[in-house]
């Protein structure tokens, strides 16, 4: 007996086999991240289990180029945006069913601009962490500009390849 799929079950097949396949290769890419992060940990000195642990891994990374106050920065302002535009999102409900006008909400307005703000601040703060991280592992701006538009190549580079950390370079 010969059974037929319709265009609808084909399809849902296909779209299966991709998701599939999509999520399965960002599991494996995922795991490599880890890996690499463990990596640069230890070439840093520090306990490569400490990726592992969401927040405390970034930090850890941060740490290690000396920019704990950029972290911290960077977290108290992630949290402020968040508070601030989920008070905001009633406004911007009322704004896009047209019953108010944007000068009427001043809390959308100062919603609006702090995450502008904190956009500049973390894109800043991103340039810097990469300039840091390179070199710390011997890189120069190069490498930095390579951390900067493709970090994740970058990071496997400094992980796998033969990078030495040295917090003396921060320093110079």
């Amino acid at each position: 007996m010969q059974t037929t799929l319709t265009n609808n079950e084909a399809n849902a097949a296909a779209a299966g086999i991709l998701i599939g396949g999509i999520s399965v290769f960002a599991i494996i890419f995922y795991v490599l991240l880890i890996i690499a992060g463990w990596r640069i940990l230890k070439k840093a000195g520090e306990a490569g289990w400490k990726i592992l642990i969401p927040i405390y891994g970034i930090y850890m990374l941060y740490k290690i180029v000396d920019m704990k106050g950029w972290f911290w920065l960077n977290f108290v302002i992630s949290i402020v945006t968040s508070v601030l535009s989920a008070i905001a999102s009633d406004d911007l409900t009322a704004y896009n069913n047209n019953t108010i006008t944007l000068g009427q909400s001043p809390l959308l307005i100062t919603a609006t601009i702090f995450a502008v703000l904190s956009l500049i601040i973390m894109i800043i703060t991103d340039i810097v962490y990469a300039h840091r991280t390179s070199k710390a592992f011997g890189h120069g701006i190069g490498f930095t500009i390579g951390l900067i538009f493709l970090p994740n190549i970058f990071w496997f580079i400094i992980a796998f390849g033969r990078s030495k950390y040295s917090k003396k370079a921060l320093r110079a």
